[in-house]
């Protein structure tokens, strides 16, 4: 029974060996997809129109700052269908990807076809009294 347990052992480290683990703050069903200044994108994405962040209410009339970072995908028509916090705080970024959400591209181009790809923005909001 030795070999055969050695023989799964072996078999489930390979199998284990083949996943690759997403870039450090990009959720796993949006690895795959390239930086837009990856070199095999061959026209970068182009921004259209861009939404600024609402700071909330309860940021309004206070003394608050924050600075967040989100990165985003930008899909084959140029829309943002997803966007998540990388770093900073937390709050604001919700805000940041309510906005980034909205905004529009020309996509980026691999080879003359449009191509899903990531892209990041920091934001600060900065309210002195």
């Amino acid at each position: 029974m030795r070999p055969i347990t050695t023989f799964l052992a072996a078999l489930l480290f390979v199998g284990c060996a083949s996943i690759q683990p997403a870039p450090a703050g990009v959720p796993a069903e949006f690895a795959d997809i390239p930086l837009g200044t990856d070199a095999s994108i061959t026209t970068k994405p182009v921004l259209l129109e861009r939404v600024e962040p609402e700071p909330p209410p309860e940021f309004r009339g206070t003394h608050f700052s924050a600075t967040a970072a989100v990165q985003f995908v930008i899909d084959e028509q140029g829309n943002v269908p997803a966007a998540w916090h990388t770093s900073g705080d937390r709050e604001w970024s919700k805000f940041m990807i309510n906005a980034v959400r909205r905004w529009r591209f020309e996509p980026a181009l691999r080879d003359g076809r449009p191509v899903k790809v990531r892209s990041n923005v920091t934001s600060s909001f900065k309210r002195n009294l």
